[in-house]
């Protein structure tokens, strides 16, 4: 009996643990609560932002003058990236959530790809998920 307690006891802590580990959507970035500077420049197209979820845009960070924000659109399958130096020089995309993307434009090679992946090894991380090569 107590050796099946035991057993009982190690399989809920294995779940728990599990659970954990498997728990966030691996875009830490989007996962926080926002922020004051979590919104889109005010002198973007109203089109590059249409199909964002309302309140989920994040600022991940800046690099060589250019400011990175993600974003969810849909129903949360889909992670988007503006990658935004003026009004008129900026590029966006999105992507499924569970591999790796990229965009380019405006001489930049982005990748966006959950945290742990492999595809943000390479070049200048830029928040968690974002890097610029």
């Amino acid at each position: 009996m107590l050796r099946l307690l035991r057993v009982a006891v190690l399989s809920v802590a294995a779940a728990a643990i599990l659970t954990a580990c498997s728990s966030g959507s691996g875009y830490p970035d989007l996962d926080r609560e926002a922020t004051a500077t979590d919104v889109l420049p005010t002198d973007l197209p109203e089109s590059s932002s249409a199909d964002f979820i309302e309140g989920s845009v994040r600022f991940a960070g800046e690099h060589d003058d250019v400011e990175y924000y993600l974003a969810r659109r849909d129903d949360f399958a889909n992670i988007c990236v503006v990658a935004y130096r003026s009004a008129d020089d900026w590029v966006g995309g999105c992507g499924g959530p569970n591999g790796g993307f990229g965009i380019g434009g405006m001489g930049l090679d982005v990748v966006v790809a959950p945290e742990g992946s492999p595809e943000l090894d390479e070049g200048t991380r830029v928040g968690t998920n974002i890097v610029v090569r």
